[in-house]
């Protein structure tokens, strides 16, 4: 860096004494200037040959031949920037172009959709070239300079030669070339000449890209941006850039060499018998690879085969006198030379030894093998793979990641190697769109989406086809709609405090189930759970005998622990006369109410309940009397926690974890009567939020139906249900475990499959219906905002098998 300085030190008082000497007008005529002239451009070449020899290892300046090199240093000057300093901003006139000697910039361009600050798009090191995508597309020189669509901010302390936009242009010759209107082809030398402009390397990709379909018609102006910012891939012969399976990140376009698409070959062995085998070896062809190590003849195999006479081998493989075994099963490279080898090369390898195609043969110069053309059927072999095609400069694969801003929907069904001595590929992502104008960015995306990847083979595209016909002829694939689906409601008892003239969460739950049901036998019921300490055993006995479903909604928020302890009085009644055809209980409860449960109960251990007066007595009550009732009687038990009920209603968000806020009795009052419409059986937090998306109950409750345990957006939901019925009917099945201790029985549902578990000693007499040790369902649905996804939950997990 010393030398550097003192070389542009000295290039630089060069250049200011020429503009003294040229620009003082007191010295005489006759004064002989001429030879201080020479000296100081003697000098000046010196100064900037010493300095092109400080940064000829840079890249950029190896990519440029050495007069231009020295050209651009001499119109340069060298400048150092502190780190965080800002070079020039997003808009600014576009007046130099910087060459970085040392240290590092990073690009930033202004995204108004993801904030206002502007965002980092790109890093850029020593060696490396910005600022001069514009100026290479600044034809006129009277006009105004160009703007920049981006700014540059330094990343640590950047030493950078900056030259001036004309210097840069003349510099590299461009200030000759005119493009006058009297010139025949006006538009393809103003392309050469902004081509010309740029450096050799962004010269090439921009060469490389206008020879893209994708890119049809676009000038190399609107190329020159994306092509200074795209990264490109450097590989040699035989190297694999993209296997089978393989996720697509990006759309790979070729810029130089060419590569070969390819998959693998049918195993023909098994149809050709014992006989294909034996004539591979016969014929000197040695064995298959996937056949063991030994790919030539043994020595006993030799002297076996050699004790048979020839009518042997005629009978054995069918032939008439005269005839001989031939196999053509594709054209291979040959296996031996056919020119002649120097007596000082390496022996010839044994004809018994396959080579793999593509290989170079021991003894001949690689370029020799490399383009070799001369081709011969290769005898008693298989093709390891099957060429689909070659893709050249211009060609690109992985289409689609341009279109999808989350990853491709398909993988690649292809191998993709290099066939050439060397290959550069460059990488597209949808970010790489950025640099290019909104139409030119429209027009690529609709020509993707009318070709076709040559990555995805033509067996997938057909069976794609087949799939998309056979989806939309079948009958039995139907989407759900995301939403839960109501359950026949039976005679309700509404429990809670006071009466139904009085306003209470108990009261509207009750006016809920009494405008859905009206006026009958199932009409609900209330009952006070402070006043049926005074009523008789036989009158509650009579009241519940037709209720199938208790909803219990104590008032929340009370600090008096008696009143709660005499609300848990009046339940533990009311649960003595519950009728054994009451399969459902749903309770109101707190958020916190078992924040004390678990551990060690100090109280309980000296006979003191601590616990008693407490939201959680009420829970605990409940679901100690669920445990009670026989297997013939299951009961499931419900917990609705809500916060404080000081607020409005506002946006109802419900949450299967315990979290904190606040609820409106109006929210309560809600979702206590949904959970019974639609058969929620997870115990769920309800609050009200002041911002969210509104939805129906249906909605909201859905994940709280199994409950939910996944869900995931898929592209296409009928496509997701036809997958997860092949899938289930390959790799589940009674006689199947495939690694689970606990055997599965499946089978397919309208919008997807149901798995239930189904335990060793089951009898095989039992339906599937009558399994009720759990299991999962999954659901393809079309969602009410437009979206389409794959759920899983839970489903037949009895009372018992939930308590476990």
């Amino acid at each position: 860096m010393e030398l550097l300085r003192e070389a542009c030190k000295k290039l630089c008082k060069c250049g200011k004494d020429d503009g003294a000497l040229s620009d003082d007008s007191d010295i005489p005529e006759d004064t002989d200037t001429s030879s201080e002239e020479e000296v100081k451009e003697v000098q000046g070449s010196k100064a900037a040959q010493q300095a092109y020899e400080c940064i000829k290892p840079l890249p950029c300046m190896q990519a440029l031949a050495s007069d231009k090199a020295i050209a651009l240093i001499q119109a340069g000057e060298l400048v150092d920037y502190d780190a965080d300093t800002q070079i020039f901003e997003e808009g600014d006139p576009a007046l130099h172009v910087y060459i970085i000697v040392r240290g590092s910039v990073s690009i930033r361009v202004m995204m108004p959709e993801l904030g206002n600050d502007p965002i980092p798009v790109q890093s850029l090191y020593d060696g490396q070239v910005f600022g001069d995508a514009k100026i290479a597309a600044w034809k006129d020189a009277n006009a105004p300079p160009p703007k920049r669509k981006g700014g540059a901010r330094t990343q640590e302390d950047t030493c950078m030669l900056r030259i001036p936009a004309p210097a840069y242009r003349h510099a590299l010759g461009l200030d000759t070339k005119t493009n006058g209107p009297n010139q025949t082809g006006g538009n393809t030398e103003g392309n050469d000449e902004e081509e010309g402009a740029l450096l050799p390397e962004v010269r090439r990709k921009v060469q490389a890209l206008l020879k893209s379909p994708l890119f049809q018609g676009a000038a190399a102006s609107t190329l020159v941006l994306l092509a200074t910012n795209l990264q490109e891939v450097s590989l040699r012969h035989d190297d694999v850039f993209m296997e089978i399976d393989q996720a697509l990140q990006a759309c790979f376009l070729i810029s130089q060499g060419y590569v070969r698409v390819s998959v693998p070959a049918v195993d023909l062995e098994a149809n050709l018998g014992p006989a294909y085998d034996d004539a591979s070896r016969i014929l000197g062809s040695g064995r298959l690879p996937h056949h063991g190590p030994a790919l030539g003849v043994t020595s006993w195999k030799k002297k076996k085969r050699e004790k048979k006479s020839g009518s042997d081998l005629l009978s054995r493989f069918n032939l008439s006198k005269g005839e001989v075994p031939v196999f053509q099963l594709g054209m291979r490279p040959l296996l031996m030379p056919t020119d002649s080898v120097s007596s000082s090369a390496t022996p010839r390898p044994s004809r018994l030894i396959t080579r793999l195609p593509g290989n170079p043969r021991r003894g001949s110069a690689w370029h020799q093998s490399l383009r070799r053309t001369q081709m011969v059927p290769y005898l008693g072999g298989t093709p390891s793979d099957i060429e689909l095609c070659f893709l050249h400069a211009g060609q690109a694969f992985g289409l689609q990641t341009l279109l999808d801003k989350q990853d491709c929907s398909y993988v690649s069904s292809c191998e993709v190697r290099v066939q050439s001595s060397e290959a550069k590929i460059l990488v597209l992502t949808p970010a790489s769109l950025l640099y290019l104008n909104e139409s030119l960015a429209q027009s690529l995306k609709d020509k993707v989406g009318s070709m076709d990847d040559p990555v995805m083979s033509p067996e997938r595209q057909e069976a794609e086809q087949m799939a998309d016909e056979l989806i939309d002829g079948s009958e039995i694939i139907r989407c759900g709609t995301g939403v839960a689906e109501e359950t026949p409601l039976p005679c309700v008892a509404v429990c809670g405090v006071g009466t139904l003239e009085e306003e209470s969460v108990g009261a509207a739950v009750h006016q809920e189930f009494q405008v859905f049901k009206g006026d009958g036998p199932e009409a609900p019921v209330w009952f006070d759970l402070l006043g049926v300490v005074q009523r008789s055993w036989e009158d509650l006995d009579q009241a519940m005998a037709r209720c199938r479903t208790m909803v219990v909604c104590p008032p929340l928020g009370l600090s008096d622990r008696r009143k709660v302890k005499a609300m848990r009085d009046g339940l533990k009644i009311l649960l003595d006369s519950c009728p054994s055809a009451l399969n459902r209980i749903v309770i109101l409860s707190q958020i916190g109410a078992q924040a004390g449960g678990g551990g060690f109960n100090v109280g309980s251990f000296f006979g003191v309940d601590f616990k008693s007066g407490s939201y959680g007595s009420l829970e605990d009550e409940v679901t100690v009397y669920a445990r009670k009732r026989p297997p013939s009687q299951p009961l499931s038990v419900l917990v609705v926690r809500a916060g404080d009920q000081d607020v409005r209603p506002g946006v109802v968000q419900v949450s299967l974890n315990e979290e904190s806020g606040k609820t409106s009795p109006e929210t309560v009052a809600a979702a206590m009567f949904n959970a019974v419409l639609y058969g929620v059986n997870a115990n769920f937090t309800v609050l009200d939020r002041r911002q969210g998306r509104r939805m129906a109950w249906g909605e909201v409750l859905l994940p709280c139906v199994g409950p939910e345990v996944w869900r995931k957006e898929v592209p296409d939901a009928r496509k997701a249900a036809l997958f997860v019925q092949q899938w289930a009917s390959t790799f589940i099945d009674g006689s199947f475990r495939f690694g689970m201790k606990t055997p599965m029985e499946q089978r397919p549902t309208p919008s997807g499959c149901e798995l239930r578990f189904r335990p060793v000693g089951t009898p095989s007499a039992k339906t599937m219906e009558e399994l009720d040790e759990g299991g999962l369902e999954f659901l393809a649905e079309l969602a009410p905002d437009g979206t389409q996804r794959l759920r899983c939950r839970r489903v037949a997990y009895s009372a018992k098998a939930a308590c476990a």
